[in-house]
């Protein structure tokens, strides 16, 4: 006597499974992005000052100049991720002429 036996049809399951696997990946997706441009939605700006009187640009601020420079600070990380503010300080002060920036 032969027996008939059906074996279960898995050809479904694995579209299934790819199908959810996708909307894992779409959700995370959205939720990364969320995080990533959450920092970046901050407009921020600077004056910058103009001024009349020569500088010495070696990288030490020794004019009385830069007193009344304005200055930017509180930036935000980049790498490895740019959600969160810079850990290490940073201040840049700026100031123009007629021939300098």
């Amino acid at each position: 006597m032969q027996r008939l036996v059906q074996t279960p049809d898995y050809s479904n399951t694995l579209f299934i499974i790819s199908i959810n696997a996708l909307k894992k990946e779409i959700t995370l997706f959205f939720l990364l992005s969320f995080f990533l441009l959450k920092g970046q939605g901050e407009n921020r700006s600077v004056m910058v000052k103009k001024i009349d009187q020569e500088l010495t640009l070696d990288g030490v601020l020794d004019e009385g100049v830069w007193l009344t420079a304005n200055s930017a600070s509180d930036f935000w990380q980049l790498f490895p991720t740019d959600s969160i503010k810079a850990q290490d300080i940073t201040e840049v002060k700026l100031l123009y002429s007629d021939t300098h920036l």
